[in-house]
This record gives structure tokens, sequence and C-alpha cells, in this order.
């Protein structure tokens, strides 16, 4: 039941180590922290006081109320509430999944930039887009992406390809250009 609280941010551990002339503190044999976005759990991690930001390692889950998402490795800006995905994860909505290794995930806003052929996953896993950068906005509802871009839409039985596309999930329609 060890408690560390810093500003808006609360870590729970049953082991936490603090060095103080770093001004980290690591936990081990699991530990959740809490801030007013997100609730982050994992194995073990460490904290820095001063930056705010966190390391997560092990079986790392980040939950906020539109999304979830499962790592093995994870970093987090507490100040930004911003996720960099290193390691493969899996972040899911009730609209769609995501499958990537390398991303950006501003957790507040909805947005992320998706790196190194990452999956877009549509709902009912009907719709499968890759590309080498997404930009996507679950918010606004769209994505652009660019750089060998596939995408496969099994229920109406068509592939697109190129490389520049915007998606426009509100009116569902999708522009693809070059090659």
């Amino acid at each position: 039941n060890v408690r560390l609280i810093n500003n808006e941010l609360e870590l729970v551990t049953n082991r936490l180590t603090y060095d103080r002339n770093k001004e980290i503190a690591y936990f081990y044999n699991h530990g959740t922290m809490y801030d007013n976005a997100n609730v982050l759990d994992a194995n073990y991690g460490e904290y820095n006081t001063v930056s705010e930001l966190t390391s997560f390692y092990g079986k790392v889950d980040l939950v906020n109320p539109d999304y979830e998402l499962t790592s093995d490795t994870l970093l987090y800006n507490t100040t930004s509430k911003m996720a960099v995905i290193v390691s493969p994860a899996i972040i899911t909505s009730q609209e769609n999944m995501i499958d990537t290794h390398h991303a950006f995930f501003y957790t507040e806003q909805g947005r992320m930039i998706l790196l190194d052929q990452s999956k877009l996953i549509g709902e009912n896993r009907t719709r499968v887009m890759s590309a080498d950068s997404i930009y996507y906005d679950n918010n606004a509802q769209f994505a652009s992406a660019f750089g060998n871009i596939c995408i496969d839409d099994y229920e109406n039985g068509m592939k697109l390809s190129g490389e520049y596309l915007y998606f426009n999930d509100a009116n569902d329609s999708v522009v693809v250009t070059d090659n």
C-alpha cells in the first residue's frame, strides 16, 4: 500500500524505491498510476517526479474512458498525457482496433500518429488500413495516411492502394491518390 502522490498523479504499488538524487521512483512487482485522464497498470516501471515522464514495463495496460491500450513497454508523459508506443501494442475502442509497434498517442484528444505499417482495423474487422504513417483523429472521425497505403475492405470485396489517403468516417468516404 505504498502511495506516491505528485500533483494530480498517484502511483500505488507494494514496493517503491525513490532515488532522491535523481528524483526517480522505481516500482517493482506491479504498480498502478492514476492521473485525471488515464489509469496505467504495469509489472514494473519508473517515474521521474521532475519531468513527470514514466516508463512502464511488463504487462502494461492503459485505460481511459474511450480506449484501452495493451503492450509490454510504454513511455508516458503525465503532463501532456501522451503515450509513446515503442513495442507491439493493441489499442481498442468501441469503434475500432489499432495494431502498432511505433506510435504517439495523445490520450486526452483521441489523436494518434501511427508509424511503420501500423494497422487501423475498422468495426467488425471488415476494413483494415495500413500505411507507413497514419494520422488518426477519433473525435473528428478522419485519418490521413502517407506511403505504401493498403486498404482491404472485406465487406465490399475491394482493395485500394496508393501513396496518400484521406478517410472521413463520418460520411464513409475515402480518397486515395498517387500510384
